[in-house]
């Protein structure tokens, strides 16, 4: 066992536990960012515009609530990933919400670490705008509750807002998904 000496105290340090804490951090996949929370769970995003840049394609909100960290996708995509990465495992997600940068982005999110759940809960899901003409639409599987409301919208051309998501936990909230868009809801 190795030893490290600070302010006159002596504190034991062993290889084993600093391998099994590398060995549990978030690991970001291939055109994955990993943002770092720190005390909680870390929100990964992906889309098919390269590598996500935190604060112009994204932001991540730690400091509110950092047990649920909430996400902000700003560039609009046809292929946004999202997941709540907790040590290895799904973890708990805040809100994800949009905000465009262009009023006619469109918007179609997946929940998913690979074919599993993306998020355990999840305290929001609103995929809408003021002032945005764009669409959003929305997959993938929740393996716990949706506490607050899920939104989604369609472009003003009728296209987008449809849904094939799997909640397998409590709905507590409203859904809102647009009418005509063929949709498929698993609770």
């Amino acid at each position: 066992m190795n030893t490290r000496t600070t302010t006159n105290r002596t504190i034991p340090v062993s290889i084993a536990a600093l391998l099994l804490i590398a060995a549990s951090a978030t690991v970001a996949r291939a055109g994955e960012r990993c943002p770092s929370n720190g005390s909680g769970p870390d929100i990964c995003v992906a889309f098919d515009g390269g590598t996500p840049v935190e604060g112009s394609d994204f932001t991540v909100d730690y400091s509110t609530d950092p047990s649920n960290p909430s996400v902000t996708l700003k560039t609009g995509s046809a292929t946004w990933n999202v997941r709540s990465d907790d040590s290895g495992s799904a973890g708990n997600i805040g809100t994800i919400s949009i905000d465009p940068s262009q009023s006619t982005d469109n918007f179609t999110v997946s929940i998913l670490t690979g074919t599993g759940a993306g998020v355990v809960n999840a305290k929001g899901i609103d995929l809408t705008a003021a002032s945005w003409t764009g669409f959003s639409n929305l997959t993938g599987i929740m393996s716990g509750d949706l506490t607050g409301d899920l939104v989604l919208a369609e472009s003003s051309g009728g296209s987008g807002g449809t849904v094939s998501f799997t909640i397998e936990g409590n709905v507590p909230a409203d859904i809102t998904i647009p009418h005509g868009a063929g949709q498929m809801f698993n609770s």
